[in-house]
């Protein structure tokens, strides 16, 4: 009887190969849980917007003055003031011409009063420089000449304003608001110059009014 030939336990090399078998997944270990992140710091509020200045409201097809226009230019240069107790511009005119324009702030250098409070004596602010004088001091840095001038201010000048712009030959002032200083008209009357008040009308526009 001729010998069986004995079975393989192995694979023939003819025989497809098992899949192989999938090795384990190794977890990386974790690092300690520690304190929560600590939270963003909030953002910084946004600046508040300047002011927008109330352009006159004109009929359509109508120009403005010229008192409008130098008028509508101080109510603009008073939004560029940094005293937050009164906020004044002005503006110095002659021929219809722009000379010099000025609003109330501190002197050159020195901290304004939005950033260091305002420095009040005897109820009034020490620290800022009036508009209609920084106007007077323009000209006298620019070299070039008041005389003749008419300031348009959107507040009537104080006392001290007042002597300047006699001094500076200012010959005329248009105001818009009042200033509870009596003195103030008396020293511009007997300087020689002419008052005018500009008061809105209820259509927007201004009309400007010779005072006596």
């Amino acid at each position: 009887m001729s010998p069986r030939a004995g079975r393989s336990s192995g694979v023939g090399s003819g025989d497809p190969l098992p899949p192989a078998a999938a090795a384990p997944a190794i977890e990386s270990p974790r690092p300690p849980a520690g304190p929560d992140p600590a939270p963003a710091p909030p953002a910084a509020p946004a600046p508040a917007p300047t002011p927008a200045v109330a352009a006159p409201s004109l009929p359509e097809g109508r120009r403005p003055t010229w008192d409008e226009y130098f008028i509508a230019m101080a109510e603009l240069a008073a939004t560029r003031s940094t005293c937050p107790r009164r906020q004044v511009g002005a503006v110095l005119v002659h021929s219809n011409r722009v000379i010099a324009t000025g609003y109330n702030g501190a002197v050159r250098g020195a901290p304004h009063c939005s950033d260091a409070g305002c420095l009040v004596v005897d109820g009034h602010c020490v620290r800022a420089v009036h508009a209609e004088l920084n106007a007077i001091l323009q000209c006298a840095v620019t070299g070039v000449s008041s005389a003749g001038c008419t300031l348009v201010t959107t507040s009537f000048p104080c006392v001290a304003c007042a002597k300047a712009a006699v001094q500076a030959g200012i010959v005329s002032v248009i105001y818009l608001s009042t200033y509870p200083d009596p003195n103030s008209a008396e020293v511009l009357r007997a300087g020689g110059v002419r008052l005018h008040r500009a008061v809105r009308d209820p259509d927007g526009a201004y009309r400007v009014r010779a005072e006596a």
